[in-house]
């Protein structure tokens, strides 16, 4: 196979509000984690493992961010990024960050972040109605600015 596929994808909780970073250029993105559960068993027992994901959001998906909060439960599609750098003492370090490029909110709340008066879910036309709200219609940057 000559090609190749860099594509994860999630389903899980924020562990944090979204925080905003601007980059040297002036353009700003958004950071946070997401976590995954697993059940491994130990012995004649099971237990629950968490994994965390650091999340990176560009462009419009940077926009979509004023409705994620702490605990917010989505579905997410993105690339695999690593990003290296150098402490102070010259320590090479490196994080693998998700660039999300695909983002649906799983939560039964309103695009205002305001739960709803019931728990009655909403329609998958209502979903997508307040994805495109959120996103628009404009094409997807596939650019990622350098950090």
């Amino acid at each position: 196979m000559s090609g190749s596929l860099n594509k994860v994808q999630i389903i899980g909780h924020l562990g944090l509000a979204p925080k905003a970073i601007s980059t040297k250029d002036g353009s700003v993105f958004y950071s946070t984690s997401i976590a995954t559960n697993e059940h491994i068993k130990k012995g004649d027992h099971w237990e629950q493992v968490t994994e965390w994901h650091q999340l990176l959001f560009f462009g419009k998906f940077a926009k979509a961010c004023e409705h994620l909060q702490k605990g917010s439960y989505v579905y997410l599609e993105g690339k695999l990024r690593n990003n290296v750098w150098s402490d102070v003492d010259g320590n090479q370090h490196r994080q693998a960050n998700i660039v999300v490029t695909k983002l649906e909110f799983l939560d039964k709340r309103t695009t205002s972040s305001e739960a709803k008066e019931d728990s009655t879910p909403i329609s998958p036309e209502q979903h997508m109605a307040n994805i495109k709200a959120i996103l628009g219609d404009e094409p997807l940057e596939d650019s990622v600015p350098s950090f």
